[in-house]
């Protein structure tokens, strides 16, 4: 006769059969959670990301809803598990056991399988936080070495936190629990027999139909038992698909435009255009080496006629600088100080200067006509502009040019070389107009570091950056290693909490499917038994399974799948827009969907090949 710590292990091993994907969904979670609590406790975290505490405050947040959804989880399966167990826990009642004596046999078997894929998740979850310490380390551009470090407080976070969840889905349903009475458990019982009974009676009429009439039936009466759960899948799957698409598209941002939106190492603005830059040529000698470096003037003519063309035109300014006739009006620039982002005057630079800077990023050189222009123009705004600006003649002392073509090669115009566009006009014609400001563009043998920067002059004075106005660093000095550490911390912050949550929605949502679809089994084993009497055999019973279980699948996806690419779309377009990324709209939705259809594909192998053992079990015996 069993002991009753016999009896307790025997139903956790039945538990972890009975329920294979909930009990590794847990062990996923446990892992997740503790690969990215230890990034909470790096200190080689800490150091190279600058906004390491926004990081910790947001993982902090995001972890309010893990817990919260996790605990909804364990007790959704706990009442499953109840209701699968009601005749079990009714004779145990019959043979005198108290309710809560039942219930803490109960509690110890959850806790002891919860420890079980602690264990088992915390070894795993060591694994892979070297996983996500290198793509940490692969986004500053650093190589990271595997140390075995243990940070025991990222253990015991963890610890808390996964049996918080355990210990208050166990506190929920005991009050309901112990209000059970033997007939009520049995009540319960009958009702799923009589549910079973009631759909065993139509099977008749679904074998009569063929096979696809049966799959419809039985999906059609699951549907019908969890619209609740079928709803809040599609919900944490829809926040799955959002979190990816906003990880992809800061993901994106930090591979891609860092180095499209600032292609030279130092540049350095000075409102005094006769200023030379000697002081910060030798700071940069000395300390970074000078591989080529180039000094120039931007120049004006007393024209605003781009700059108020802009104001007016621009879909990030909509209508509000406009006056009644369609205008530019600038004492309504003067109230909005947040969009005062273009200089007095339009900004012109001599096709030498140009060509200079071209030749320090390798590009190919242009020539001019001494009657010709070129639109030096960031690559997102050139589709906003219309034939007025291409077909433009400007005036240039006694020369008027044309626009030859426009050119969108990645060239630093956040205030540099310009705010947002520039006017590359022949030597010749530059020597009517007057020098506006003073540049120092460089490219040094090694990285120009803050520390560096700090002891240039730094005069902001008229500088202005230009339309970006999302996750942009502007600055008269400007480094470009400072500026990737910089946005990089700040991406970092925000990319690894929303794919943290993303994960961690992802599992909890495909486990409740999974969970649902397992606890079926016994019904559809009468089913299936009942087709191979009537002669199918074991592989046309298992093609009936695989797309019963794929519709069941798709069902949530497809739910999901609809606000949630509405919603991505919408915010990958508004982000493509203000940061100026050269990519498709709907590229970060279908990268988030490929990695999660992927998740989801595990997931449903897993569940049809458990399921098909509880349908196939005993048959073959």
């Amino acid at each position: 006769m069993l002991s009753l710590n016999g009896l307790t292990y025997r139903n956790v091993k039945e538990n972890i059969a009975r329920e294979p994907v909930y009990f590794f969904t847990m062990i996923l979670i446990e892992m997740l959670m503790l690969a990215f609590n230890s990034m909470l406790f790096s200190k080689d975290v800490q150091e190279i990301c600058q906004e390491g505490f926004i990081m910790d405050v947001l993982i902090g947040f995001v972890t309010i809803f893990i817990i919260a959804v996790m605990v909804w989880l364990i007790y959704y399966m706990m009442r499953q598990s109840f209701k699968y167990r009601s005749k079990e826990i009714s004779l145990y009642m019959l043979f005198g056991l108290k309710q809560k004596e039942i219930y803490r046999n109960y509690a110890k078997e959850t806790m002891l399988m919860a420890t079980l894929a602690f264990v088992i998740g915390a070894a795993a979850g060591e694994m892979l936080k070297h996983f996500v310490m290198a793509i940490f380390y692969r986004m500053f551009r650093l190589d990271y070495v595997i140390e075995m470090n243990f940070y025991y407080q990222a253990i015991i976070l963890t610890a808390l936190i996964y049996f918080f969840c355990y210990i208050a889905a166990l506190a929920k349903i005991r009050k309901k629990f112990l209000r059970l009475t033997i007939n009520e458990l049995s009540q319960l019982e009958r009702t799923n027999e009589k549910n079973k009974a009631s759909k065993a009676n139509r099977t008749r009429k679904w074998l009569l139909s063929g096979n696809r009439l049966f799959i419809w039936r039985s999906v059609e009466s699951e549907i019908k038992s969890i619209k609740k759960i079928i709803f809040f899948v599609s919900f944490l799957l829809m926040i799955s698909i959002v979190g990816s698409s906003v990880a992809m598209m800061y993901t994106d941002y930090e591979n891609n435009q860092i180095d499209a939106e600032y292609p030279y190492d130092v540049m350095v603005y000075h409102e005094n255009p006769d200023l030379n830059f000697n002081k910060e040529k030798e700071i940069l000698d000395s300390s970074s080496g000078i591989k080529q470096s180039h000094e120039y003037n931007i120049y004006q003519n007393q024209s605003s006629y781009m700059n108020n063309w802009l104001y007016c035109n621009l879909y990030f300014f909509g209508d509000r600088l406009k006056d009644k006739n369609g205008e530019f009006d600038e004492s309504k620039l003067e109230k909005e100080d947040d969009y005062d982002v273009y200089y007095t005057y339009d900004t012109y630079m001599k096709l030498s200067d140009y060509n200079a800077l071209l030749k320090m990023l390798g590009k190919e050189q242009i020539s001019l006509k001494k009657d010709e222009y070129v639109l030096q123009i960031k690559q997102r705004l050139e589709p906003e502009l219309s034939d007025t600006i291409l077909n433009r003649v400007i005036t240039c002392g006694n020369e008027k040019l044309h626009c030859k073509n426009i050119s969108t090669v990645d060239f630093e115009q956040n205030g540099h070389n310009g705010a947002d566009y520039v006017f590359v006009i022949p030597d010749e014609a530059a020597q009517n107009m007057t020098p506006y400001y003073s540049v120092l563009t460089a490219m040094t043998r090694k990285p120009v570091t803050e520390d560096i920067t700090d002891r240039f002059d730094d005069d902001s004075g008229n500088f202005r950056y230009g339309s970006n106005h999302s996750i942009l660093y502007t600055s008269p000095v400007l480094a470009k290693k400072e500026v990737e550490i910089s946005l990089k911390s700040t991406v970092t912050a925000v990319l690894f909490p929303f794919a943290y949550v993303s994960l961690i929605f992802l599992c909890v949502a495909i486990s409740l499917l999974a969970a649902h679809l397992m606890s079926t089994t016994k019904t559809n084993k009468k089913r299936y038994d009942l087709l191979m009497k009537m002669g199918m055999t074991k592989k046309e019973i298992d093609i009936i399974i695989h797309r019963q279980l794929a519709i069941n699948y798709l069902i949530p996806l497809v739910i999901s799948l609809i606000p949630g690419w509405i919603i991505s779309i919408k915010m990958s377009t508004q982000f493509i827009l203000d940061t100026g990324l050269h990519t498709s709209y709907v590229r970060y939705i279908l990268l988030s969907l490929l990695w999660i259809l992927t998740v989801y594909i595990i997931y449903f192998i897993m569940t049809d090949v458990f399921f098909r053992r509880n349908i196939h079990y005993g048959r073959e015996r």
